[in-house]
């Protein structure tokens, strides 16, 4: 069936997928659900992008950003991203296709560009799409939006960079202890008023 899941790998039109294409989702049999029908239901963003780089599908998740589907099909993926990502980006795509190991510590968040121009994070959940010959032929990447994510963990490091600055100037004692109560923090003035160093303390 043209458009399955099977198929996936078949260039999306310039106008997107038929209007009403597999509107009864729960009534389609599991076999016949369609590509376009499965990406509408992810809030995520999926791309489908060849070993150029080049994108030949866009799910519809795209328009939170500002474009349509047919804004991004032909394009190459990194016209979108912050010009000081675009390295980082390709490399990670070239190690994909290179075979080796992946990592699953690999700093995969770059900044993209929306219609407007404004920039958010988008984490890349990237694999490869094998041809025929079990070859690579392309990658498929499921993109979330992380940017209040970063934007929370900016603000945590922001006040323990300020609470450190406060506590390693402080005249009195300051301690943290974790949640085994064991102290992990010890002020520098430690030393002057106890005689002990923190290493003796901690």
């Amino acid at each position: 069936m043209p458009g399955t899941l099977g198929r996936a790998t078949g260039r999306q039109s310039p106008d997107g997928p038929a209007a009403g294409e597999g509107a009864d989702i729960l009534a389609a049999p599991a076999a016949d659900i369609t590509w376009d029908v499965l990406s509408r239901k992810i809030n995520d963003l999926v791309v489908l992008s060849d070993a150029s780089g080049a994108i030949f599908y866009a799910s519809p998740a795209c328009r939170t950003l500002g474009y349509e589907q047919h804004e991004l099909v032909g394009r190459m993926g990194a016209d979108f991203l912050h010009p000081d990502d675009v390295a980082h980006f390709q490399a990670n795509a070239a190690a994909l296709f290179s075979g080796a190991p992946v990592d699953p510590a690999t700093e995969r968040e770059h900044r993209f560009r929306l219609k407007d121009g404004t920039w958010i994070w988008l984490e890349g959940s990237p694999s490869l799409i094998h041809g025929p010959d079990g070859s690579p032929i392309g990658l498929l990447n499921v993109f979330r939006n992380v940017t209040e994510k970063r934007a929370i963990l900016e603000d945590l490091q922001e006040s323990e960079r300020c609470y450190r600055l406060l506590a390693d100037n402080s005249s009195d004692m300051i301690s943290r202890t974790g949640s085994d109560r064991r102290m992990i923090y010890l002020s520098p003035s430690v030393e002057r008023i106890t005689g002990y160093s923190i290493a003796e303390l901690l």
